[in-house]
């Protein structure tokens, strides 16, 4: 996959998946940097590399797999704002399916970004924000450019604090919870099972889930992993289950504040180089 995930279209990059959608672990990607540094592979000429494929069928797969995992009650109003990334054309069409009543933004497929920024905070997600109050929906959706993560909007025109709704994601599952350090303690007081924390990196969160045959997982972020779907984050079915639990429980808002509080500074530790 050729992704800068939710960083501008200057740093883009590689990502390598294995087949259960999972992306590839430390161990594995520190064979692949084994094999680059000794050399050993064979270099060839762009035009002996393997062979393009097209699957037409797999978009309507995917629409109708994600909309069969979700009930959402029709006309819910939601504002999906795709920040001219990977998801502008499937996530709002998979919403329409599903029954909601869709506005967009920066929905046109744009690897640029020209509308916002693709990090999805509350930064970059000001007309998000103010378009869920003017037009009254009941929930705003923001993707980052690869469309692996979610971050809602209430119908206040408020972004989620990205703990608070991790763990009212997290309640609807029975089994233990896989999340990162850095989520708070509001995660302990939230779940059903056992909450079990990684290092940060949405491929430590799915080393545990399989690991542990853990039911969900995710990190605050909005990087989650659901297991009964697919090992790869999915910020579209992410986006579809919260706007399921918004149609069958009520206003973001007051749901969001019913998930305990605590203070939470989050702070990046490098190690000196020698």
């Amino acid at each position: 996959m050729l992704t800068a995930s939710h960083n501008p279209s200057q740093y883009n990059g590689i990502k390598l998946w294995n087949k259960n959608g999972m992306a590839y672990t430390q161990a594995q990607e520190r064979k692949i940097e084994e094999i680059y540094a000794n050399r050993d592979y064979i270099s060839v000429s762009w035009e002996n590399i393997g062979k393009l494929s097209v699957n037409e069928e797999i978009k309507g797969q995917y629409i109708d797999d994600l909309v069969d995992m979700v009930d959402i009650k029709k006309g819910l109003k939601v504002v999906v704002d795709c920040a001219s990334g990977a998801g502008s054309e499937i996530s709002p069409l998979v919403f329409r399916k599903a029954g909601c009543e869709v506005t967009t933004l920066n929905s046109q497929p744009d690897g640029f970004f020209p509308g916002r920024n693709p990090e999805p905070n509350a930064e970059n997600l000001q007309t998000l924000m103010k378009t869920v109050v003017a037009i009254g929906a009941d929930l705003g959706i923001a993707h980052d450019g690869d469309a692996d993560r979610m971050i809602t909007v209430d119908e206040k025109g408020n972004i989620s604090p990205f703990d608070s709704l991790l763990a009212l994601i997290s309640k609807e599952f029975e089994g233990d919870i896989v999340t990162t350090v850095d989520a708070g303690l509001c995660m302990d007081e939230s779940v059903k099972g056992e909450v079990l924390r990684t290092p940060v990196g949405d491929v430590n969160v799915a080393e545990v889930i399989i690991e542990r045959d853990a039911a969900f997982g995710g990190e605050p972020s909005g990087t989650w992993l659901h297991p009964d779907f697919c090992m790869c984050p999915d910020g579209i079915l992410s986006g579809l289950r919260m706007a399921e639990i918004v149609s069958r429980d009520g206003k973001l808002s007051e749901l969001l504040a019913q998930i305990p509080q605590y203070p939470n500074i989050r702070a990046q530790k490098r190690q000196k180089s020698r």
